[in-house]
């Protein structure tokens, strides 16, 4: 799917940059695909913080075959010491549990979250341990678009 800011940011870099201009016009119909893959958006989000973009896809990639299905309940079960294997420190094993929290205890507010405003949704997300501000924002712009 595409975000729905997607054409206005297109204009609005075109009129800034003739460089970004000539590549937009290349590439009239790419765009940017959501993830909306909640759940994993915001679990991706806390492997790739302060490390790099090869370390980040190691991890993810190793803690992504810890189970057959990565859901919420799943990820309760894995140990810390198998999410230690992967490369997640002790702090990241810990938010991706509480993220985990989040998503059963809140179905509510992920099944309809795009009925509520970004304010609403930054709140939501901020409440968990380990989602701050940056990562809310991120997730807003990757996932809800």
């Amino acid at each position: 799917m595409k975000p729905k800011y997607w054409n206005k940011g297109k204009e609005f870099l075109s009129k800034k940059d003739k460089v970004l201009k000539s590549i937009i016009d290349t590439f009239p119909n790419e765009h940017l695909l959501l993830n909306t893959n909640y759940y994993h958006s915001l679990i991706n989000s806390i492997i790739g913080q302060q490390i790099s973009v090869g370390a980040a896809s190691s991890v993810r990639k190793k803690f992504f075959t810890l189970s057959r299905n990565i859901t919420p309940n799943n990820v309760l079960k894995i140990k810390d010491t198998s999410m230690k294997k992967c490369g997640l420190s002790r702090q990241k094993t810990l938010y991706i549990k509480n993220i985990s929290h989040f998503f059963i205890y809140k179905k509510n507010f992920i099944k309809n979250i795009t009925s509520f405003s970004e304010i609403e949704i930054i709140n939501n997300l901020i409440s968990i341990k380990g989602v701050g501000q940056w990562t809310a924002h991120m997730f807003l712009i990757f996932s809800i678009g």
